[in-house]
């Protein structure tokens, strides 16, 4: 197992339980974690499509390729089938490694947070 693998092991359960408390008390639809092997940790739990991978998502892709925080595009979310937008930013270890992109999504008609 890989020394990124160990950490998130270590470290998930932290991750969902300051996932939920964000997601409960913000004005997001959703807030995840989406590891760099494709796991996709987010509250509130959803059901995704089966073969769902988050490495496929604009959102992802877009905040890996900056390398920073994101703001994306509207689109149709996958669980709500609802238009939405998310804001994204990739995590890393301490070498800089990448260990995979953390999200919110807001409804479209929902207030965001100004753009930095």
């Amino acid at each position: 197992m890989s020394k990124d693998a160990v950490f998130l092991a270590q470290n998930i359960d932290g991750i969902n339980h300051l996932l939920s408390e964000m997601q409960s008390t913000t004005e997001v639809m959703w807030m995840y974690f989406a590891t760099k092997d494709g796991e996709m940790h987010i509250h509130p739990h959803t059901e995704l499509d089966d073969g769902f991978d988050p490495r496929n998502r604009q959102w992802y892709k877009d905040a890996v390729k900056k390398d920073g925080l994101i703001y994306s595009e509207p689109y149709i979310d996958t669980a709500s089938k609802k238009p939405c937008i998310t804001i994204a930013l990739p995590v890393k270890d301490s070498q800089g490694n990448l260990l995979g992109v953390l999200g919110a999504a807001w409804q479209k008609e929902q207030p965001m947070p100004p753009k930095r």
